[in-house]
């Protein structure tokens, strides 16, 4: 009789701390996890107090940038919905840099923040089949057109890609895309100002807000941003890295 009481109670117990939460109610919805690789630390992960000396080329005005901030961090895509009304969202394990941007002839200064993102909830939303680990880049494209001399976009490709539009928004797969990152060129060696950085990728960023412009950035493995091409219809701007000190930030997640 004991017996049965203490299983009388269990069950009851058992109903109430369930009502609320109905057995299955994220069957329908699959999370799939990024990760990054070491090449995406390589090139974009600095500590605190790293920073660059750029040169324009044709006014010789330098401009220098800070790392204020660079800690661990993880966020979510969007969700997106299919015609099953399956759910499918991404968790992506990335990381934080806020930027400190200054024009030292003009005395203009900039807050840049930035983490490496992935839009797709789910690889199969992307036009172009990559490893998991590629489908990171790095956009910051409100900043530079809002004024901000620098822009810092990078993709995780491993191998350059021309012809192809590698990267459309995930969260809605039937909107047109509003920006490409294409990874043009990959220099074992490339020299600015007779220095040789070496391990250089060569990322070109287009936004079809701003059909005229575009934007090309040079990245050397373990130094970061070491020059930026920005060309519209009647100007182009070039800044060469001068001089750095950076500390590199090993990959968190191994």
């Amino acid at each position: 009789m004991k017996k049965k009481v203490i299983m009388l109670i269990i069950f009851v117990v058992s109903i109430v701390l369930f009502s609320g939460c109905p057995i299955g109610s994220d069957a329908n919805k699959t999370v799939y996890n990024y990760t990054p690789n070491d090449e995406l630390y390589d090139y974009c992960a600095f500590d605190e107090s790293s920073y660059w000396l750029y040169e324009d080329s044709a006014t010789h005005e330098i401009d220098s940038v800070v790392v204020l901030d660079f800690y661990k961090t993880s966020c979510s895509t969007d969700i997106v919905v299919d015609e099953k009304h399956h759910k499918y969202e991404g968790l992506i394990n990335t990381f934080y840099q806020n930027y400190d941007v200054i024009n030292q002839s003009r005395g203009t200064e900039y807050s840049v923040f930035m983490h490496p993102m992935v839009y797709y909830p789910n690889p199969k939303f992307s036009e172009v089949e990559l490893d998991q680990y590629e489908y990171y880049y790095l956009e910051n494209t409100h900043y530079f057109y809002s004024g901000c001399p620098y822009m810092f976009a990078y993709t995780n490709l491993s191998k350059p890609i021309v012809s192809n539009t590698v990267r459309t928004p995930g969260y809605d797969v039937f909107r047109l895309p509003d920006f490409s990152i294409k990874y043009l060129a990959f220099y074992d060696n490339y020299y600015i100002n007779g220095y040789n950085y070496k391990d250089v990728k060569k990322i070109e960023f287009l936004n079809n807000a701003w059909t005229q412009d575009t934007i090309v950035c040079y990245w050397a493995k373990y130094v970061g941003l070491v020059r930026q091409e920005y060309s519209n219809d009647s100007v182009k701007v070039v800044k060469n890295i001068k001089y750095h000190s950076v500390i590199n930030v090993r990959n968190q997640y191994k």
